[in-house]
């Protein structure tokens, strides 16, 4: 028998609210690649981008807040690079 209790509080994740979204949309073509969610109550600046299965990126966007992500539909996210700008590189599914 486990010695951890699947109720035991300790293991479950911290949970922040979510403060704002968006998506990341390729500058090209104008396809939803990757949805971001700003987190409360975490500061940390940091700049983000999105290489669409097109070729071409998103924007830059500067964000000061931590965040989480996910593929939009239909894509997957394949690689993270980061230098000096955290780069999703997008895959079609």
């Amino acid at each position: 028998m486990s010695q951890f209790s699947s109720e035991d509080p300790s293991l479950k994740y911290p949970q922040a609210e979510v403060e704002d979204e968006f998506t990341l949309k390729c500058s090209a073509c104008g396809r939803n690649l990757v949805d971001i969610m700003l987190e409360q109550g975490i500061k940390h600046t940091t700049l983000i981008q999105a290489q669409c299965p097109c070729g071409d990126h998103s924007f830059s966007k500067k964000i000061e807040n931590g965040f989480r992500f996910s593929p939009c539909d239909k894509l997957t996210i394949i690689d993270i690079q980061y230098s000096g700008v955290i780069l999703f590189k997008t895959g079609e599914i």
